[in-house]
């Protein structure tokens, strides 16, 4: 099977797109390096093509991959999570006078959609510390306003989930917007510290 990597065609592989995609990252890792998109032909394997992949091993004629520079996906993803907190800041305000309006189903509906946004944030921030090597545990032992901001968050959620168990929605009200500031505004001092860690490796032309 053919491999082009970046616009470049590697050495040809004997097998299926899972025999091509390993001889993709190993030179992928050479140039510290990670894959990103994966096309086999013309469909991209996403998700959970990848994870079947070695189960499956699809045949075809031409595995294409891109890669990046992991500090400039990690940089990215930092950044939409900065951007991320700062739309669900606004959303908590505009959620807290949907209840205290008591217009239930709006609120409802919408502050689903800000935890999710949540999850995504906390997620990426995750995986995107993982990626650069920065132990997010230790950090919280060592910087008490990094262990704030992470612990807060998990404080508060309990706090709106206890909320919304007993229907109690002057109090969600309350915690949407007053102290659920607090907590996104220390995310963000957060975040930014990693953006901070990202730019110094890379003028220290580190690699993860």
């Amino acid at each position: 099977m053919r491999i082009i990597l970046d616009d470049h065609e590697l050495e040809s592989v004997s097998g299926g797109a899972a025999e091509a995609l390993a001889a993709a990252r190993v030179v992928c890792e050479e140039q510290g390096r990670i894959i990103t998109d994966v096309f086999l032909d013309d469909r991209r394997l996403d998700g959970p093509d990848l994870d079947t992949l070695g189960a499956d091993n699809p045949r075809g004629v031409v595995l294409r991959c891109r890669s990046t520079d992991p500090l400039d996906l990690v940089a990215e993803t930092f950044e939409y999570a900065g951007e991320a907190l700062t739309q669900i800041g606004a959303a908590h305000e505009v959620i807290a006078e949907h209840f205290q309006a008591g217009r239930l189903a709006d609120g409802l509906n919408e502050l689903k959609e800000a935890l999710s946004l949540w999850n995504s944030v906390r997620q990426g921030v995750e995986q995107g510390c993982l990626l650069i090597g920065v132990d997010i545990d230790r950090w919280r032992t060592e910087d008490s306003a990094v262990g704030a901001a992470l612990d807060s968050l998990a404080r508060r959620l309990d706090e709106i989930r206890l909320a919304i168990s007993h229907g109690d929605w002057s109090r969600l009200a309350d915690t949407l917007g007053y102290e659920m500031q607090e907590v996104v505004d220390g995310w963000q001092g957060f975040v930014n510290l990693l953006g901070k860690r990202v730019e110094s490796m890379r003028d220290e032309g580190g690699r993860p």
